[in-house]
């Protein structure tokens, strides 16, 4: 046990040093190609979990719920605490389909917003129809979909993108994103509510949904498995460049020194 202990506090300080290495110019003044590949992946999937709308949803779900039909307010809670259950459930099976053989990260985030976008058509036809079964129904499969990987796996795949001399700094850029368009987005709901009307306001970041699943069909790589050095070379094979000398690990977390240690 000890021994693990040091190993974990040995390999935070080489993260910290590894970070304190580069300022922030490194990501935002003169940023490599490679760098560059990297912060459009990994903030991107991070902002990307915004577009799927959950902000909206969560904070005035009362609201969609009183538009397509359900207006007692019993029937409005009980309907929130049945989605706050599933919501836990289907986070802790995500968090081991992650990991799954046959899954993964990226499969399971396509399918994520693909179902996101479905179900969040379904609530706009429900609306337009005033159907609260269907509305139900499509909440229910939306928080669903959501935590299936949306929800937790945007935060995993970040982390793993990132080489280790960027990567607190870069999660701080990815985490400022997903916060601002976060805040952005619920700022705005009822304005586009207003201007779109409900229908047009679901059909809108349905849309977004199915653009998302564009991104990350053909952006975003699979990170299970990968060591940061992996995921390093994957993105400097893209870029067409080193930028070893710019994103270097220490010498002690090198692929040849302890390839296990850094496998993410």
């Amino acid at each position: 046990m000890d021994a693990v202990v040091a190993a974990i506090q040995s390999a935070i300080e080489e993260e910290r040093n590894a970070s304190n290495a580069y300022g922030w110019s490194a990501l935002l003044i003169r940023p490599t190609k490679t760098t560059k590949r990297m912060l459009i992946v990994g903030v991107g999937v991070a902002m990307s979990q915004q577009t799927t709308a959950i902000e909206a949803i969560q904070y005035y779900i009362l609201y969609i719920l009183a538009d397509a039909g359900v207006g007692k307010r019993s029937q409005q809670f009980g309907i929130l605490l049945l989605i706050g259950c599933i919501k836990v459930i289907v986070i802790v099976v995500a968090g081991r389909l992650f990991d799954h053989p046959r899954l993964g990260r990226k499969p399971l985030l396509t399918l994520s917003n693909a179902g996101c976008g479905g179900c969040l058509l379904l609530l706009a036809i429900a609306t337009a129809t005033s159907s609260a079964p269907l509305a139900i129904l499509s909440l229910a499969l939306y928080v669903t979909f959501f935590s299936l990987g949306a929800g937790p796996g945007i935060w995993l795949v970040a982390s793993e993108v990132f080489s280790l001399g960027i990567r607190g700094k870069a999660m701080s850029m990815a985490t400022t994103g997903n916060r601002a368009l976060a805040t952005l987005v619920s700022a705005t709901f009822l304005s586009l509510k207003n201007a779109l009307g409900d229908v047009g306001f679901l059909l809108l970041f349905s849309a977004l949904c199915y653009g998302n699943v564009f991104f990350i069909r053909w952006f975003v790589p699979e990170t299970k498995g990968k060591s940061l050095e992996a995921m390093l070379a994957y993105f400097e094979d893209l870029a067409g460049e080193s930028a070893r000398k710019e994103i270097e690990l220490p010498a002690s977390r090198s692929p040849e020194a302890t390839p296990e240690a850094t496998m993410v």
